[in-house]
C-alpha cells in the first residue's frame, strides 16, 4: 500500500516529535503563566461617605440602586453621585487584607469599575492593576505607601488615560472636554489619544489640550499647611505629629479627659480624637480636644496675598459614640469635628472661619445647623465612613471685606461630650487660578508589557532622553512661602494651646 514505509514512518516519528514539543512548551507556558503571571480579583467595595449612591451592577437590564452605607462592587460596576452625595470606593488585597487603594468619588460624579487584581500566588513579582474609567466626575486617588508589590492604576476617558503608578495623592478631574490629574505627591502620567505619554511631577497639574490633544503641565495649587498629612513624628513624643501642638479642655475637671493621638490606619497615619466615660469619669458635659498650628510664627501670619485661590481640604471619618450630641449641639459650636482658620482680612482685622461636621441630626430637637460666628451650615455625613471635605476657593466665597490676605493658624478640633474621630489630612492649597501651562517634547513612550497586555493598561517606560525639568513661569510667579517656628509654639511642642475664645457651647 506504501511505496516507502521508511519514510512514512520517519514522517510519523518526527511529526509525532513535533507535537510532544508543542504540547510541551504549551504546558511549560500554561504552568509558568498560571504560577507567575495568573490573577485574581481584589475585594472592591463601595462606603457611601454622604448620603446615598446609586449603582448599576453589570447586568445590561439592571437599574440603578441607592446605597446609604456599603456594597461590594464587581467588575463594570457603575456609580453615580447626585449634588449632595459623596462615595469612597476601596480596593483591598484578599490575601493580607491590606488596602491597596482608595477613590473618591465627589459629588455630581460618575465611574465604572474596570479591572482590579492581584497576581494569585505571592512570589510572583507583578504588581497590583486597577482600572477605572472615568465618566464627568471630580476623583481623589489615595495609594497607600508602604506596598510590598508595585501598583498600577489606570484612569480611562475618552480624552486619553492618567496612569498612576507610586503611591501619593492625586486629584483627577475629567468634566466636559477636559481631563486633568493634579499630582499632589506620587509618580503619575498622562496619555493622550495618540498614546503619546508625559510625566506629571509632584505639586504639578497636567491636562489634556482638548483642541490639540498636546498634553499640558502647570505650576499649580501648593498646600501651606507643613505636615497636613501626619506623616511626621514629634520626637518627644510619638503618639503626636512634629508640626501641630495638640491640647485638651474640659469643664469638668472630674470628667472624662479625652486623648488625641498620632496613628496608622490603613496604611495612613491618622489624628485619632477620642472621649469617652469611664468608671468615676463620665463623659456627659462639655470638652474639646484639638490640635492647631501656626503657619509662620505666633506673632507674624503668612501671607497669602499674592494668591487668588485659597481652598480648604480634609478627610475625615466620625465614630458613634453613645453620648454624641445631635448635630452640633445646641448651640450649633459643638461639632464631633471642627475645623477653623484664624486669618487677617484686607483691613487688618483678625477673623475666624469655622466650619463643622456631624452624623447624628434629628430635626425635631430643633437644635441650629450653624454656630453664630459660622458663615455656613454645618454638614451632615455618614457615620464610620470617610469623607472628604472641599471647601471651594474661599476667596470667592468670603464677601470682599472678609477675605484672607495671611493666615495666622489652623485647628481642628472635637468638641461636645463623647466623640470619636479619625482625621488623616488637613490641607490648606493656595495658587493662582490662571497659571502659564509649558508644552514640552514627549520623554516617554508606551511599551507592552505582558502584565499590561493581559490586562490592557498601557504600560509607561522612560525613554533615554532625560525628563524636561519645568520650572515656574516666569512672568506670573508662584511665591513659596516660608514656614520658620519658634522653640516654644506649640507646633513643636506638645501641650496645652493658647487660643482665641470660642463660640458659647451647651
Amino acid at each position: 500500500m506504501f511505496r516507502d514505509p521508511g519514510r512514512l514512518a520517519w514522517t510519523v516519528l518526527l511529526i509525532s516529535f513535533a507535537l510532544f514539543c508543542l504540547l510541551s512548551s504549551m504546558l511549560f507556558l500554561g504552568v509558568r503563566w498560571f504560577l507567575f503571571d495568573s490573577s485574581v480579583p481584589l475585594e472592591t467595595s463601595l462606603f457611601a461617605s454622604r448620603n446615598t449612591v446609586s449603582i448599576r451592577e453589570n447586568t445590561a437590564d439592571a437599574g440603578f440602586q441607592a446605597v446609604r452605607s456599603s456594597m461590594v462592587l464587581t467588575r463594570e460596576s457603575q456609580l453615580m453621585t447626585d449634588s449632595a452625595s459623596q462615595g469612597l470606593v476601596t480596593f483591598v488585597d484578599p490575601y493580607s487584607h491590606e488596602t491597596v487603594a482608595t477613590i473618591t468619588l465627589h459629588h455630581d460624579g460618575e465611574m465604572r469599575i474596570g479591572d482590579a487584581t492581584r497576581p494569585r500566588f505571592d512570589f510572583s513579582t507583578n504588581g497590583y492593576v486597577i482600572t477605572v474609567q472615568a465618566g464627568d466626575s471630580n476623583l481623589d486617588v489615595d495609594i497607600v505607601p508602604n506596598q510590598h508589590r508595585p501598583v498600577t492604576l489606570d484612569i480611562q476617558s475618552p480624552r486619553g488615560d492618567i496612569l498612576i503608578t507610586e503611591p501619593g495623592r492625586y486629584t483627577v478631574a475629567s468634566r466636559g472636554d477636559g481631563f486633568s490629574i493634579f499630582n499632589r505627591s506620587g509618580v503619575a502620567f498622562v496619555l493622550n489619544q495618540k498614546r503619546e505619554a508625559r510625566s506629571v511631577p509632584g505639586g504639578m497639574e497636567g491636562a489634556i489640550d482638548p483642541q490639540t490633544d498636546a498634553i499640558l503641565v502647570k505650576q499649580t495649587l501648593i498646600d501651606i499647611i507643613p505636615d497636613g498629612g501626619f506623616d511626621t513624628v514629634n520626637p518627644v513624643n510619638e503618639a503626636l505629629s512634629t508640626e501641630w501642638g495638640c491640647y485638651v479642655l474640659r469643664d469638668d475637671p472630674n470628667s472624662a479627659l479625652g486623648e488625641v493621638k498620632r496613628e496608622t490606619v490603613n496604611g495612613r497615619p491618622v489624628m485619632h480624637i477620642t472621649r469617652a466615660g469611664s468608671p468615676g469619669q463620665d463623659a456627659t458635659n462639655h470638652a474639646e480636644n484639638g490640635c492647631q498650628q501656626w503657619l509662620n510664627t505666633r506673632s507674624v501670619p503668612l501671607s497669602i496675598a499674592a494668591y487668588d485661590y485659597l481652598e480648604l481640604r480634609a478627610t475625615m471619618q466620625i465614630r458613634d459614640r453613645p453620648f454624641m450630641l445631635n448635630a452640633c449641639g445646641q448651640l450649633g459650636s459643638e461639632c464631633p469635628v471642627m475645623i477653623e482658620i484664624n486669618y487677617i482680612d484686607p483691613y487688618g482685622q483678625k477673623q475666624r472661619w469655622i466650619h463643622g461636621f456631624y452624623t447624628r441630626y434629628d430635626p425635631a430637637v430643633g437644635w441650629p445647623l450653624r454656630c453664630d460666628t459660622c458663615s455656613q451650615d454645618h454638614e451632615q455625613i455618614n457615620r464610620d465612613t470617610w469623607y472628604t471635605y472641599s471647601s471651594g476657593n474661599l476667596l470667592q466665597l468670603l464677601p470682599p471685606d472678609q477675605r484672607p490676605v495671611a493666615i495666622d493658624s489652623v485647628r481642628f478640633y472635637a468638641s461636645g461630650h463623647e466623640y470619636d474621630v479619625l482625621l488623616s489630612e488637613v490641607a490648606l492649597l493656595a495658587g493662582l487660578t490662571t497659571p502659564v501651562f509649558t508644552e514640552e517634547p514627549t520623554t516617554e513612550t508606551i511599551t507592552p508589557s505582558p502584565q499590561s497586555t493581559a490586562t490592557g493598561t498601557p504600560a509607561v517606560t522612560p525613554s533615554a532622553t532625560p525628563t524636561t525639568q519645568i520650572a515656574p513661569p516666569a512672568t506670573r510667579p508662584i511665591p513659596t512661602a516660608t514656614h520658620t517656628r519658634r522653640a516654644s509654639s506649640p507646633s513643636n511642642t506638645p501641650g496645652r494651646v493658647v487660643r482665641t475664645p470660642t463660640p458659647a457651647r451647651n
